[in-house]
């Protein structure tokens, strides 16, 4: 297959118009020439360009190959002869995770617990990479949490930073996808930050470059940590149990009930959820340690389940297909 260039990319539709905040200049759906697969093309202005966030959020994906992490197609950062550097990405075909948490909204049925322990089990995994470069997988299904210390030889560690919903797309042709629910893919780099991004900065000005989205930052933002992601992943998936856009304001009940009262999901859930929430960073799981504390607490939900007999078969029961509209 000859290389990628911009021209390999027919312009099909407008997804979505440039965000408030300048970070892009719209979302396109594309054809790939090549392949005559439809793709994404995220567009951004020449100011992301001078300031260095189209060419940084393009390495962070240059550096990754996760089934659970947006690969990316083709970045050109020329935008002399169209005004926008573009970042060609994957079509994730069944969109995105608020969208999907919208329609259980709109019909006001509750999202299976199954598919809540889906998401947080494959971002998990998505956060450990980005952090230390390895598949935590086969270690956390084995009960054995990936070290502090354990990274891949000159992995470039990555914070997100933006971990919300809407940056969560779903995909059947994904490599972890199973028979009830499809792959959470993690996407929009946008506001990342790596080790070797940091070095190159004055801390003062690295800090700022943090593009959270407000109801989702975790305390400690604008700084972070590596356990930072997961507060974020915690609020999504809350989020998720609690049918909202935004999480609950009230940070204390947030802490106490991440899951909301009347006993809908299990305490396993809710237990993971309220570490991940601590205020203090250090007191939450980091991202090397989540895999296998989301896999050995949803073995445990789903072991609970068994016993419930119909309740429990729901509580695992598979995403209906009205879900992905």
């Amino acid at each position: 297959m000859p290389p990628l260039t911009r021209s390999s990319f027919t312009p099909l539709k407008r997804l979505k118009e440039s965000d408030h905040g300048g970070q892009n200049s719209g979302i396109y759906l594309v054809r790939n020439a090549h392949t005559h697969r439809t793709a994404i093309e995220k567009r951004l202005p020449r100011s992301a360009v001078a300031r260095g966030l189209a060419a940084r959020e393009a390495r962070a994906m240059q550096q990754c190959a996760h089934p659970n992490i947006i690969r990316l197609l083709f970045f050109d950062p020329d935008c002399k002869r169209t005004g926008y550097a573009s970042l060609f990405l994957p079509r994730c075909e069944l969109g995105s995770l608020d969208r999907l948490t919208a329609n259980f909204a709109t019909r006001r049925c509750e999202i299976p617990e199954g598919w809540l322990w889906k998401v947080l089990w494959d971002v998990a995994l998505a956060l450990c990479y980005l952090q230390r470069g390895v598949d935590a997988r086969e270690s956390a299904q084995l009960g054995r949490p990936i070290g502090r210390a354990e990274k891949a030889a000159g992995w470039n560690g990555i914070a997100h930073r933006d971990v919300k919903p809407a940056n969560i797309f779903l995909t059947w042709n994904g490599g972890h996808a199973d028979a009830r629910y499809p792959t959470a893919v993690l996407a929009d780099f946008g506001g990342c930050i790596s080790l070797s991004d940091m070095a190159a900065k004055p801390p003062q000005e690295a800090k700022e470059l943090s593009l959270w989205t407000r109801a989702f930052e975790p305390p400690e933002a604008p700084r972070f940590s590596d356990a930072s992601d997961a507060y974020s992943l915690a609020l999504g998936v809350h989020c998720m149990a609690l049918l909202r856009e935004v999480p609950c304001e009230d940070k204390v009940l947030l802490r106490e009930r991440p899951v909301g009262a009347g006993g809908r999901y299990s305490g396993f859930l809710e237990g993971v959820l309220r570490r991940c929430l601590r205020e203090g960073w250090r007191e939450r799981p980091d991202a090397a340690y989540l895999p296998y504390l989301v896999w050995r607490e949803m073995e445990r939900a789903a072991g609970w389940a068994k016993g419930r007999g119909e309740r429990g078969a729901a509580a695992f029961a598979r995403l209906p297909e009205w879900a992905f509209e």
